[in-house]
C-alpha cells in the first residue's frame, strides 16, 4: 500500500468515526425522548 493509499484510508478512517460519533449521540438523543415519554405515560421503561 502506498503513502497516498494509507492516508486516505486514515482519512477515511477518521470520517467514519466521526459519523459513528455522531449517530451514537442521536441515537441517545432520541433514546432519551422516547423513555421521557414513556416515562411520563407511566410505561415500564426496561422493557424492550
Amino acid at each position: 500500500m502506498s503513502i497516498d493509499m494509507m492516508n486516505a484510508k486514515i482519512q477515511e478512517l477518521r470520517e467514519l468515526k466521526r459519523m459513528a460519533a455522531e449517530l451514537a449521540d442521536e441515537i441517545s438523543g432520541i433514546e432519551d425522548s422516547i423513555k421521557a415519554e414513556m416515562t411520563a405515560r407511566q410505561v415500564d421503561c426496561h422493557r424492550q
